[in-house]
């Protein structure tokens, strides 16, 4: 069942109307548990996301604006598993320390801090379908003021 198995796209949102962005999370890597074999896939450091993500925008936030996501079926994910999922972890990297901020259903708070913020998202499966899928996306919270 897991031979051909893809992670699903995820899409990265910010805001809604005309002043909305998103973008569309970069999966680096993804594991499926089957009788022969385990799933253990380790996070990206920062520096490996960054080349992840390189030549590739960033979403566009206001400081600690609500930034969601959605999940959508990729080739071989049906829409019955897509959504059997037992949670998400994000962790917000940075050059000294890490921050996991806190998620409501599919949603969380960019920092007030401007710059550019990189984040690693973890979705994982532990029902028919079983597994792991690790993705990358980046937030440049910008000021008002500079904008």
């Amino acid at each position: 069942m897991t031979d051909n198995l893809t992670p699903p796209n995820i899409q990265v949102n910010a805001g809604s109307g005309p002043n909305s962005s998103s973008f569309q999370a970069k999966v680096y890597t993804a594991c499926w548990i089957t009788d022969e074999n385990s799933c253990d896939v380790e996070r990206d450091s920062l520096k490996e996301i960054q080349d992840r993500l390189l030549g590739m925008s960033p979403l566009r936030a206001e400081p600690e604006q609500v930034i969601d996501f959605s999940l959508s079926m990729s080739e071989y994910f049906d829409n019955e598993n897509l959504f059997d999922h037992n949670g998400y972890q994000i962790t917000r990297m940075g050059t000294d320390e890490e921050h996991e901020p806190e998620v409501r259903g599919k949603r969380f708070n960019v920092p007030e801090e401007p710059g550019r913020h990189f984040y690693s998202l973890s979705i994982t499966w532990d029902n028919e379908i079983k597994g792991e899928a690790k993705c990358a996306f980046s937030v440049l919270v910008y000021d008002d003021e500079e904008d």
